[in-house]
């Protein structure tokens, strides 16, 4: 059942894992403790993509406590670096940083390398939402060279993502196409390719537009993570021809009450697309 819930959150079937966790939790077994960890851990990530920020930080913080009072270990540090990115989602980015550089204290003390990967990965993304970016850059490129591991790919999507708010057109068109040709996962590719839509538009190859945005659509159904259909439903909604926009409502329309649905609604209206 931990398997089963492991390979359904990377498809992005939060829901599904939600239900899995109900049934782990029923079954009356007597966990170990490293168990009970991965069960509170898989809680977390559910909550968190579901938004529930704040009930992120009621599952972690008692944890967080509990592992404090042991060895170092990489459970302290994901747990650190979880909890600061809850403290982000929320507006807390003193605290979130303050945790997030613990977390990356923690992970040097005991060699976790691949741990130093997400930590530089969440200290880039709160950067970029508080609009912080230039401090943190170096030490995102740092962390690229520690290594190719799970978390490189998403940092290498974030290093994108801050070159692309700077501006810095060349370098975030590197790490994007860098995704698009060497990665597997279906949310950081349908991302990676909507902004390259936006790159490819800036120096007005329209050609290239076209086939990022298709390229896009296509991975749409093999994720159900929201913020890839948000960011291919935004690429679209400005640039795809009619054909791309009906193709990509369906993915979008239960989001249309947020902030970037509502923004995607406002630019259809004013090409007249809806």
């Amino acid at each position: 059942l931990f398997a089963k819930a492991a390979l359904l959150f990377h498809q992005g079937k939060v829901a599904e894992v939600a239900e899995l966790l109900v049934e782990l939790s029923e079954l009356g077994v007597d966990y170990s403790e490293a168990d009970r960890y991965q069960l509170t851990f898989l809680r977390s990530q559910v909550a968190f993509y579901q938004n529930q920020f704040g009930e992120v930080k009621k599952i972690l913080t008692p944890l967080l406590a509990h592992l404090k009072r042991k060895t170092a270990s990489q459970e302290l540090v994901k747990t650190l670096t979880d909890l600061g990115v809850a403290h982000d989602q929320l507006g807390e980015s003193e605290a979130a940083l303050k945790l997030h550089r613990e977390a990356m204290r923690v992970a040097k003390a005991i060699d976790a390398r691949h741990l130093q990967v997400v930590i530089a990965n969440n200290l880039l993304w709160g950067a970029v939402t508080t609009g912080k970016v230039k401090p943190v850059v170096n030490e995102a490129e740092a962390a690229l060279s520690l290594g190719e591991y799970a978390a490189t790919m998403t940092l290498r999507n974030n290093l994108a993502r801050a070159y692309f708010s700077l501006g810095q057109n060349d370098k975030a068109k590197h790490h994007y196409e860098t995704i698009t040709d060497s990665s597997h996962d279906p949310t950081l590719l349908s991302i990676a390719w909507a902004r390259l839509a936006e790159l490819y538009q800036r120096s007005k190859d329209n050609k290239s537009t076209k086939k990022a945005l298709e390229e896009a659509l296509q991975l749409l159904p093999q994720t159900e993570f929201s913020v890839a259909h948000l960011s291919v439903g935004t690429a679209v909604a400005n640039y795809g021809t009619e054909s791309q926009v009906t193709a990509v409502l369906p993915f979008v329309k239960e989001h249309l009450g947020t902030e970037a649905g509502q923004t995607i609604q406002q630019l259809l209206q004013k090409r007249g697309l809806t």
